[in-house]
């Protein structure tokens, strides 16, 4: 069982140990004294790079298989085949996987995070075991609740009942250690518990999944399914509807219940039982409008599958035959991921809200008599624009790498993974260089507007020729042409007035040509030409 774990990810463990030497050395050079600009710099690479190895190893040694053509989320089935005890197929993940997680959590927390200033006032054990007891939880609903619809509302639950006992030390009523101790041991016992009955009764064949809640709740939706029928007046709308069933509530599920949950919780619990003070309303708007963004960029790859599920990446059967042309099934992926963050922009607007009401400040709105003298409407009617935006730039997020996604082939999505990787840590130095030596930053000055014009020429050139090959392969209609290309042109419109009219704003006229043709880069063209032929040959291998 161990040697599946180091076999599957030699690659991303030789990362894992790259990442943090690289943190260490982060840390060692803010220890030794750098410019201000600098020192933030290095600090949100080491907290990026430390975010990214942790969902890593959670990945990695959660022991979770998901497979549609197997079990969907859920224990993987060939080990329970193995002649060992349920017990010790319960225990040895556990165990492994909790003492590697936390013993990367603590290495990470001493060495690099403590002298970056992120050390948590918490004693180091009690985070490294509440941690434990949180990862522990998240693979006992993963194996006991593995078809269940609702289970991303048990996992808040259980991520928000953590919270809480997280921050038992810093109540301002007295806890007894007793107590605190005990109520953590309750909760660690009993996510073994509830993972050993799991695995028992798959082991016995009970069900369709690890548990008789998950075969409960597919008979009854299978019975609802067959009494519901819904009829759809194109094959367009059918297609919609079976990708915002599979996907479309992936992102507003994440994003609004922490809007919506996690962040009210954060306010009564984290603020008012402790005593300190709120932030205030723009840090937390901030913060509400970063997490879809980054939560995008974290799902996007998912939105190329058609069963997020399936790990074969192997096209289904029932898509390789529907009588559409791979066109229509690629836009039926862009509706739905517009459909799908325009919604979680609004469920984070209203998180925020209600944020503000618990935490006693009133919204933003009541600031409107300061910005404008029209009063909330036109204030609100100011907002809509760069909510707008931020629903475009959601969905832009969404549609990274949907061409080598769709291919079905996983060395390209590793590559395509790999070149963005490599360009972004590109653009980085290029913006450190530009900031530290002086010679450069003009020579990239005088040049930037003919690398730009270069480059969205170039994306213009491989969308036409994408284009003009999906027309002649029938791989693509004329009118998904128009609609991918006059939805580009409209969204890199908006985007550049917008951006040209904050140049304005802060008196920065020389920026607006460099901001318009960033704009229309930023946006995917290019990719959304070649999804229909990587569907072509994923679809016809």
């Amino acid at each position: 069982m161990l040697w599946e774990i180091w076999g599957g990810h030699k690659a991303g463990f030789f990362w894992q140990g790259v990442t943090l030497g690289a943190g260490l050395c982060f840390a060692q050079w803010k220890r030794h004294g750098v410019s201000e600009l600098l020192a933030v710099e290095l600090t949100i690479a080491s907290l990026s790079a430390f975010i990214g190895g942790y969902l890593h190893l959670l990945s990695c040694f959660a022991y979770v298989e998901m497979d549609a053509a197997k079990v969907k989320v859920g224990y993987p089935g060939r080990l329970l085949l193995k002649p060992l005890r349920t017990f010790h197929l319960v225990l040895a993940p556990m165990l492994v996987g909790g003492l590697a997680v936390t013993t990367m959590l603590d290495i990470w927390l001493a060495f690099v995070l403590k002298p970056l200033g992120f050390l948590p006032a918490y004693d180091l054990c009690w985070i490294s075991a509440v941690l434990l007891s949180f990862f522990w939880w998240m693979q006992a609903l993963a194996w006991g609740l593995p078809l269940v619809r609702f289970r991303s509302f048990v996992m808040v639950a259980a991520a928000l009942i953590h919270l809480t006992v997280g921050v038992m030390p810093q109540l301002p009523f007295s806890i007894s250690p007793a107590w605190q101790w005990g109520t953590l041991g309750a909760l660690l016992v009993s996510a073994v518990s509830f993972a050993w009955i799991g695995l028992n009764l798959m082991r016995q064949g009970r069900g369709d999944g690890p548990s008789r809640i998950s075969a409960l709740w597919s008979g009854l939706r299978f019975a609802r399914a067959r009494t519901s029928r819904k009829k759809f007046r194109s094959a367009f709308a059918a297609q919609f509807w079976l990708e915002w069933q599979r996907q479309g509530g992936l992102l507003p599920g994440l994003s609004g219940g922490m809007a919506l949950v996690g962040f009210p919780f954060l306010f009564f619990v984290g603020f008012k039982w402790v005593g300190v003070d709120a932030p205030p309303p723009e840090v937390v708007l901030i913060l509400m409008l970063i997490g879809p963004l980054l939560l995008s960029g974290m799902l996007g790859a998912a939105l190329a599958k058609f069963d997020r599920l399936d790990s074969t990446r192997e096209l289904p059967g029932y898509i390789s035959v529907r009588p559409m042309t791979n066109g229509g099934l690629v836009m039926a992926k862009l509706a739905m991921a517009l459909a799908s963050s325009a919604l979680t922009l609004l469920l984070s607007v209203a998180g925020f809200c209600l944020c503000q009401a618990l935490a006693g400040k009133g919204t933003l709105l009541s600031k409107a008599g300061l910005v404008t003298p029209f009063g909330p409407v036109s204030y609100m009617t100011g907002c809509a624009p760069a909510l707008l935006l931020l629903i475009i730039m959601t969905w832009k997020n969404l549609l990274a790498g949907i061409g080598s996604g769709l291919t079905g082939r996983l060395w390209i999505a590793n590559l395509f993974g790999a070149w963005r990787g490599a360009a972004g840590m590109g653009f980085c130095a290029l913006v450190l260089a530009a900031k530290l030596y002086e010679d450069f930053r003009e020579a990239l000055l005088h040049w930037l507007t003919a690398i730009l014009i270069v480059c969205l020429a170039a994306k213009i050139g491989v969308s036409i020729a994408a284009f003009a090959w999906g027309l002649r392969r029938n791989a693509i209609t004329a009118r998904a042409i128009g609609w991918m290309a006059g939805g580009w042109t409209v969204c890199g419109i908006f985007v550049a007035g917008y951006a040209g009219h904050v140049c304005n704003a802060l008196n920065q006229p020389g920026l607006r040509i460099w901001v318009t043709l960033g704009a229309f880069l930023i946006l995917p063209l290019a990719d959304l030409a070649i999804a229909p032929l990587a569907l072509a040959w994923n679809r016809h291998r």
